[in-house]
């Protein structure tokens, strides 16, 4: 194993990143970065990316999960995000 770098936990407990890493990662500031603990127990550290719809769709199957029913149309999904709005800011 070869290390790459050291970095030191601030008294505000942040971190800097450095630069060999960021290039490695292929991130710049404002990127998001995910901390993965791995089956043996590892830390790793990876660039956050979206998920696909084609991951979401792998991880419901892995999961067991199994849609029941007919699709949502777009005009279903428009007003269940209103309502959920309207319930989410209601009296303020």
């Amino acid at each position: 194993m070869e290390v790459l770098a050291r970095s030191r936990l601030s008294s505000k407990e942040q971190l800097s990143l450095p630069a060999i890493i960021r290039r490695m990662l292929g991130i710049q500031a404002g990127d998001e970065i995910v901390w993965v603990k791995d089956e043996a127990g590892r830390v790793r550290v990876e660039p956050a990316r979206a998920k696909s719809l084609a991951d979401l769709r792998t991880n419901l199957a892995a999961s067991g999960f199994h849609f029941q029913g007919k699709p949502a149309t777009d005009a279903d999904m428009k007003k269940s995000i209103a309502d959920l709005a309207r319930k989410k800011h209601a009296g303020r």
